[in-house]
Formats: C-alpha cells, sequence, structure tokens
C-alpha cells in the first residue's frame, strides 16, 4: 500500500519534482565555462532568472497541491528548497558560492507566484 501511495505522490507532483530537479541541475552544473550561457548574461540577469525559475516553481507547486486550507505549503516548499540549494552549492561545489541576493530573488519569485496564483487561479471553476 506503502509504494501505491508514493507512487500516486509521484504521479500527481511530476511537474514539480522534474522542475526540481532542473533547478538542482542548474544551481549545481558549472555554467561559467559555457559561452552561450556567458553570452546571455547582462548585469543582474541570473536574479531575474531566479525571480523566474522560482515562480514556475511555485506556480507548478501550487497548480498540482490542491489543498485549500493549506496554501501557504507550496510557498514555504518553494523557499525552504531556494534556501537549499544556496547552501547546497556553498557545500558541495568549488565553482558556485552561497549568495543572499540568490535566495532574496528566490523568494521574490516564490511570493510573486504564490500571490498571482491565489488572486487568479484559485478561485476559477472548472468548465
Amino acid at each position: 500500500m506503502k509504494v501505491f501511495k508514493n507512487r500516486c505522490f509521484i504521479i500527481k507532483y511530476t511537474k514539480s519534482i522534474l522542475w526540481a530537479l532542473l533547478i538542482l541541475y542548474l544551481s549545481l552544473a558549472n555554467l561559467n565555462d559555457n559561452e552561450l550561457v556567458n553570452e546571455l548574461f547582462f548585469p543582474y540577469s541570473d536574479k531575474i532568472a531566479h525571480i523566474g525559475v522560482y515562480a514556475i516553481f511555485t506556480f507548478l507547486l501550487m497548480s498540482e497541491y490542491k489543498m485549500k486550507k493549506k496554501q501557504l505549503l507550496p510557498l514555504f516548499i518553494a523557499i525552504v528548497y531556494g534556501v537549499l540549494m544556496e547552501f547546497l552549492q556553498y557545500a558541495l561545489t568549488t565553482y558556485r558560492s552561497l549568495e543572499l541576493f540568490d535566495i532574496l530573488a528566490n523568494t521574490i519569485g516564490a511570493f510573486a507566484a504564490w500571490y498571482i496564483y491565489k488572486k487568479y487561479f484559485t478561485n476559477l471553476k472548472p468548465h
């Protein structure tokens, strides 16, 4: 029975799990030597990317999590995951560092998506 429950969890949260794995990869990969990535950079572009990535993550969590009474949980998960990724960068890599402004950008993205989802998507009725 427990295996079935775990499988249902994975199926229910497939998009969020895949996005979390993408965040994990992007957080720990050495992207400094990638010419394409370097060409895309402009001042603070990484902060905009953090906001966008965590907004999408939170939006996916909100869309897959349907418990109305605990709508802060997806926000909490996204914020904690963002903080965890920064600490993992510090602990597991020599080419990445823990940046407080990255944590702030992650949190801003999570809050923005949470707010937008609650305001515009929670009251929609299915057709």
